[in-house]
């Protein structure tokens, strides 16, 4: 294994995938379709609402995929996932491990190695589950890029 797909396997018996989307769409996504056959056990859907009177993001949707086994082809479908999520406009998604979300470190330095694929409207998704120093630092970069086009400065 390595550290993604330890971290993924946390709790050491169910396999869990975090997506987290930013989008003008107040209604949470339909996403079992990206799995095709396979699909997880269950998708547990969030919205997370910061009710702070100086909130610059009020609302981001969190997806939780659990699974009995991860698909052998895990990184297409967190692709495709990703894909999905961000085909509405002005969306910005990302797949990082359980707990790593907090409203405060949205797509912040001090995540990015929390974060291990990530998307935008109009971009292609780039997913990294291996430790790859340059797919690792594209990620970080699109991660930059991403909080910017937020306004999350």
């Amino acid at each position: 294994m390595n550290r993604v797909l330890d971290a993924i396997h946390w709790d050491g018996t169910t396999p869990v995938v975090s997506l987290f989307l930013i989008s003008t769409n107040q209604e949470a996504l339909d996403l079992a379709v990206a799995w095709g056959n396979d699909a997880p056990r269950r998708i547990r859907t969030y919205r997370l609402e910061d009710d702070r009177p100086d909130a610059h993001l009020q609302l981001v949707h969190e997806y939780d995929f659990e699974f009995e086994l991860l698909p052998a082809d895990l990184k297409q479908h967190l692709e495709s996932c990703l894909r999905m999520a961000c085909e509405q406009g002005n969306s910005v998604a990302w797949l990082a491990f359980e707990g790593s979300f907090h409203f405060d470190h949205i797509l912040t330095e001090d995540v990015t190695d929390q974060i291990y694929g990530a998307c935008a409207t109009g971009d292609t998704p780039l997913v990294v589950l291996d430790y790859e120093p340059t797919a690792r630092r594209a990620l970080a970069e699109r991660i930059r890029d991403y909080r910017l086009r937020l306004n999350l400065n």
